[in-house]
């Protein structure tokens, strides 16, 4: 019964759906623009350009 509880548990944790990655310029425009696309599709993951 406790194995069956911690594969429960486990299995809470697993996505959904998957996100897609969006490479984010060094800009604000850039910036707002990947936000609001993100929000538009659900939601993604963002990646920011180093030393921005």
């Amino acid at each position: 019964m406790l194995g069956t509880a911690a594969l429960a548990a486990g299995l809470s944790l697993v996505p959904t759906s998957a996100h897609a990655v969006q490479f984010v310029g060094c800009s604000e425009n850039a910036l707002v623009n990947a936000i609001n696309a993100a929000n538009t599709m659900g939601g993604d993951d963002l990646v920011l350009s180093p030393f921005c």
